[in-house]
Protein backbone atom coordinates (compact mmCIF):
# COMPACT_ATOMS: atom_id res chain seq x y z
CA UNK A 1 0.00 0.00 0.00
CA UNK A 2 1.19 3.29 -1.24
CA UNK A 3 0.70 6.35 0.86
CA UNK A 4 -1.56 8.58 -1.00
CA UNK A 5 0.36 11.85 -0.58
CA UNK A 6 4.07 12.58 0.70
CA UNK A 7 4.76 12.27 4.10
CA UNK A 8 6.95 15.24 5.85
CA UNK A 9 9.35 14.95 8.48
CA UNK A 10 8.25 16.56 12.06
CA UNK A 11 9.43 16.59 15.91
CA UNK A 12 6.83 15.59 17.94
CA UNK A 13 6.48 18.05 20.83
CA UNK A 14 2.98 16.56 23.01
CA UNK A 15 -0.18 15.04 22.69
CA UNK A 16 -3.28 16.87 24.28
CA UNK A 17 -6.06 14.22 24.13
CA UNK A 18 -6.18 11.25 22.13
CA UNK A 19 -6.69 12.28 18.66
CA UNK A 20 -4.70 15.40 19.14
CA UNK A 21 -1.09 16.47 18.57
CA UNK A 22 1.16 18.91 18.97
CA UNK A 23 4.33 18.85 16.07
CA UNK A 24 6.99 21.36 15.34
CA UNK A 25 7.19 21.08 11.13
CA UNK A 26 9.52 23.60 9.00
CA UNK A 27 10.38 25.28 12.01
CA UNK A 28 6.52 25.98 13.04
CA UNK A 29 4.59 24.67 15.92
CA UNK A 30 1.25 22.95 15.03
CA UNK A 31 -1.44 20.91 15.18
CA UNK A 32 -1.75 17.00 14.28
CA UNK A 33 -4.81 14.45 13.87
CA UNK A 34 -3.36 11.39 15.66
CA UNK A 35 -5.47 8.44 14.08
CA UNK A 36 -4.57 6.31 16.65
CA UNK A 37 -6.41 5.72 19.86
CA UNK A 38 -4.15 3.69 22.15
CA UNK A 39 -1.18 5.14 24.28
CA UNK A 40 1.62 4.99 22.08
CA UNK A 41 3.67 5.98 24.78
CA UNK A 42 6.38 4.34 23.57
CA UNK A 43 6.29 5.84 20.41
CA UNK A 44 5.18 9.47 21.32
CA UNK A 45 7.46 11.10 23.01
CA UNK A 46 8.68 14.75 23.78
CA UNK A 47 11.25 15.05 20.76
CA UNK A 48 10.97 11.99 18.56
CA UNK A 49 10.67 12.06 15.22
CA UNK A 50 7.43 11.74 13.06
CA UNK A 51 6.52 12.00 9.69
CA UNK A 52 2.96 13.94 9.01
CA UNK A 53 0.79 14.02 6.16
CA UNK A 54 -0.71 17.24 4.78
CA UNK A 55 -4.44 17.07 5.12
CA UNK A 56 -6.32 20.47 4.81
CA UNK A 57 -10.21 20.41 3.96
CA UNK A 58 -13.52 21.04 4.64
CA UNK A 59 -14.84 20.12 8.28
CA UNK A 60 -11.23 19.63 9.47
CA UNK A 61 -9.66 21.39 13.10
CA UNK A 62 -5.96 20.67 11.92
CA UNK A 63 -4.02 20.32 8.65
CA UNK A 64 -2.33 17.40 9.03
CA UNK A 65 -2.14 13.86 10.34
CA UNK A 66 0.05 11.69 12.12
CA UNK A 67 0.93 8.97 9.96
CA UNK A 68 4.89 7.22 11.16
CA UNK A 69 7.10 7.73 14.57
CA UNK A 70 10.60 6.83 14.23
CA UNK A 71 12.08 4.59 16.65
CA UNK A 72 15.57 5.73 15.69
CA UNK A 73 15.42 1.49 14.54
CA UNK A 74 12.45 0.88 12.51
CA UNK A 75 9.89 2.95 11.51
CA UNK A 76 6.11 2.27 12.90
CA UNK A 77 3.15 3.38 11.17
CA UNK A 78 0.47 4.77 14.05
CA UNK A 79 -2.47 5.05 11.32
CA UNK A 80 -5.26 2.13 12.17
CA UNK A 81 -7.32 3.29 9.67
CA UNK A 82 -5.20 1.10 7.30
CA UNK A 83 -5.56 -2.03 9.53
CA UNK A 84 -8.51 -3.12 7.45
CA UNK A 85 -7.04 -2.15 4.10
CA UNK A 86 -3.61 -4.03 4.88
CA UNK A 87 -5.63 -7.11 5.77
CA UNK A 88 -7.80 -7.20 2.89
CA UNK A 89 -4.53 -7.08 1.24
CA UNK A 90 -2.82 -10.07 2.68
CA UNK A 91 -6.29 -11.80 2.22
CA UNK A 92 -5.78 -11.36 -1.74
CA UNK A 93 -1.95 -11.99 -1.92
CA UNK A 94 -2.83 -15.16 0.38
CA UNK A 95 -0.12 -14.77 3.28
CA UNK A 96 -2.23 -16.10 6.03
CA UNK A 97 -2.08 -19.08 5.37
CA UNK A 98 -5.08 -20.25 7.64
CA UNK A 99 -7.13 -17.56 5.68
CA UNK A 100 -6.75 -18.66 2.06
CA UNK A 101 -8.68 -18.85 -0.83
CA UNK A 102 -11.99 -16.30 1.33
CA UNK A 103 -13.10 -13.41 -0.15
CA UNK A 104 -15.00 -10.29 1.14
CA UNK A 105 -18.59 -10.34 1.48
CA UNK A 106 -19.68 -7.66 3.71
CA UNK A 107 -17.75 -5.21 5.70
CA UNK A 108 -18.48 -3.52 9.14
CA UNK A 109 -20.99 -6.42 9.63
CA UNK A 110 -23.16 -5.95 12.31
CA UNK A 111 -23.17 -9.40 14.61
CA UNK A 112 -24.40 -9.71 17.95
CA UNK A 113 -23.30 -6.49 19.85
CA UNK A 114 -20.43 -5.69 17.64
CA UNK A 115 -19.39 -4.34 14.12
CA UNK A 116 -16.92 -7.07 12.77
CA UNK A 117 -14.49 -5.58 10.17
CA UNK A 118 -15.09 -8.36 7.71
CA UNK A 119 -17.48 -11.20 6.61
CA UNK A 120 -15.83 -13.32 4.50
CA UNK A 121 -16.79 -16.63 2.32
CA UNK A 122 -14.76 -19.89 1.83
CA UNK A 123 -15.54 -21.69 -1.77
CA UNK A 124 -17.98 -23.77 0.29
CA UNK A 125 -20.19 -20.84 1.23
CA UNK A 126 -18.66 -21.07 4.86
CA UNK A 127 -19.01 -17.20 6.58
CA UNK A 128 -15.90 -15.93 8.32
CA UNK A 129 -16.36 -13.41 10.86
CA UNK A 130 -12.98 -11.35 10.92
CA UNK A 131 -11.76 -8.86 13.15
CA UNK A 132 -9.04 -6.75 13.01
CA UNK A 133 -6.82 -5.18 14.89
CA UNK A 134 -3.63 -2.99 14.56
CA UNK A 135 -0.89 -3.35 16.57
CA UNK A 136 2.31 -0.63 17.22
CA UNK A 137 3.87 -1.69 20.42
CA UNK A 138 6.80 -4.14 20.02
CA UNK A 139 9.36 -5.50 22.83
CA UNK A 140 11.96 -6.89 22.36
CA UNK A 141 10.45 -8.53 18.84
CA UNK A 142 7.31 -9.16 20.90
CA UNK A 143 4.72 -7.21 19.68
CA UNK A 144 1.84 -6.39 22.52
CA UNK A 145 -1.86 -5.86 22.12
CA UNK A 146 -3.40 -3.99 23.30
CA UNK A 147 -1.45 -1.08 24.67
CA UNK A 148 -4.21 0.61 26.41
CA UNK A 149 -7.25 -1.19 28.10
CA UNK A 150 -9.67 -2.12 25.42
CA UNK A 151 -13.43 -3.37 26.77
CA UNK A 152 -14.05 -2.96 23.28
CA UNK A 153 -12.02 -5.38 21.85
CA UNK A 154 -13.02 -7.96 24.39
CA UNK A 155 -16.70 -7.44 23.10
CA UNK A 156 -15.39 -8.27 19.98
CA UNK A 157 -14.00 -11.23 21.19
CA UNK A 158 -17.04 -12.21 22.97
CA UNK A 159 -19.30 -12.05 19.81
CA UNK A 160 -16.69 -13.63 17.63
CA UNK A 161 -17.16 -16.98 20.07
CA UNK A 162 -20.19 -16.39 19.51
CA UNK A 163 -20.19 -16.50 15.98
CA UNK A 164 -18.40 -20.26 16.41
CA UNK A 165 -21.23 -21.39 18.90
CA UNK A 166 -23.45 -20.88 16.06
CA UNK A 167 -21.66 -23.00 13.40
CA UNK A 168 -19.49 -20.34 11.64
CA UNK A 169 -15.91 -20.14 11.76
CA UNK A 170 -14.51 -16.58 13.01
CA UNK A 171 -10.98 -15.30 13.40
CA UNK A 172 -8.89 -12.59 14.68
CA UNK A 173 -5.88 -10.79 12.43
CA UNK A 174 -3.37 -8.87 14.27
CA UNK A 175 -1.75 -6.61 11.78
CA UNK A 176 1.59 -5.40 13.76
CA UNK A 177 2.64 -2.41 11.87
CA UNK A 178 6.07 -2.24 12.29
CA UNK A 179 8.78 -4.89 10.92
CA UNK A 180 10.12 -5.70 13.80
CA UNK A 181 7.40 -7.65 15.93
CA UNK A 182 8.48 -11.46 15.06
CA UNK A 183 6.08 -13.22 17.57
CA UNK A 184 3.00 -11.77 19.00
CA UNK A 185 1.63 -12.10 22.85
CA UNK A 186 -1.76 -10.53 24.31
CA UNK A 187 -0.41 -7.35 26.64
CA UNK A 188 -1.40 -9.21 29.94
CA UNK A 189 0.72 -6.30 31.79
CA UNK A 190 -1.64 -3.28 29.91
CA UNK A 191 -5.03 -5.24 29.87
CA UNK A 192 -5.19 -8.79 31.56
CA UNK A 193 -8.92 -9.12 31.03
CA UNK A 194 -8.32 -8.69 26.97
CA UNK A 195 -5.58 -11.50 27.61
CA UNK A 196 -8.24 -13.95 29.29
CA UNK A 197 -10.45 -13.09 26.77
CA UNK A 198 -8.49 -14.02 23.73
CA UNK A 199 -7.32 -17.06 25.92
CA UNK A 200 -10.99 -18.21 26.37
CA UNK A 201 -11.86 -17.10 22.67
CA UNK A 202 -9.34 -19.11 21.32
CA UNK A 203 -10.52 -21.89 23.72
CA UNK A 204 -14.17 -21.39 22.18
CA UNK A 205 -12.33 -21.71 18.70
CA UNK A 206 -11.35 -18.34 17.44
CA UNK A 207 -8.73 -18.76 15.03
CA UNK A 208 -6.06 -16.20 16.18
CA UNK A 209 -3.86 -15.26 13.25
CA UNK A 210 -0.73 -12.12 12.88
CA UNK A 211 0.82 -10.70 10.25
CA UNK A 212 3.85 -8.46 9.49
CA UNK A 213 4.25 -5.32 7.68
CA UNK A 214 7.79 -3.39 6.51
CA UNK A 215 7.35 0.13 6.03
CA UNK A 216 8.91 3.07 4.61
CA UNK A 217 8.17 6.59 4.18
CA UNK A 218 6.33 5.94 0.93
CA UNK A 219 4.33 3.31 2.46
CA UNK A 220 3.40 -0.11 4.25
CA UNK A 221 2.77 -3.49 2.69
CA UNK A 222 2.36 -7.21 5.27
CA UNK A 223 5.01 -9.25 4.17
CA UNK A 224 4.90 -12.19 6.44
CA UNK A 225 2.20 -14.07 8.72
CA UNK A 226 3.86 -14.06 12.57
CA UNK A 227 3.40 -16.46 15.02
CA UNK A 228 1.02 -16.20 18.39
CA UNK A 229 2.00 -17.20 21.72
CA UNK A 230 -1.37 -17.56 24.03
CA UNK A 231 0.78 -19.54 26.68
CA UNK A 232 1.86 -19.11 30.50
CA UNK A 233 5.18 -16.75 31.01
CA UNK A 234 6.67 -14.24 28.54
CA UNK A 235 6.24 -15.23 25.29
CA UNK A 236 10.54 -15.49 23.61
CA UNK A 237 10.76 -14.72 20.00
CA UNK A 238 13.07 -17.65 18.23
CA UNK A 239 14.37 -17.58 14.76
CA UNK A 240 12.05 -21.15 14.30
Amino acid sequence: MQFTSALHPATFLSRPNRFLGEVRIRGERTCCHIPYSGRAGELLTAGARVFVRDHRGPGRKTGWDLVLADTGEVLACLDTRLSVPLAREALDAGIIPGLRDLEVVRTEYRFLDSRIDLLLAGTDGREVLLEVKSCTLVEEEVALFPDAPTERGRRHLRDLAGGVAQGMRAAVLFVIQRPDGRILAPHDRRDPLFGAALRNAAAAGVEVFACGCRVSQDGIRVDRPVPVWLGDGPPVATDG
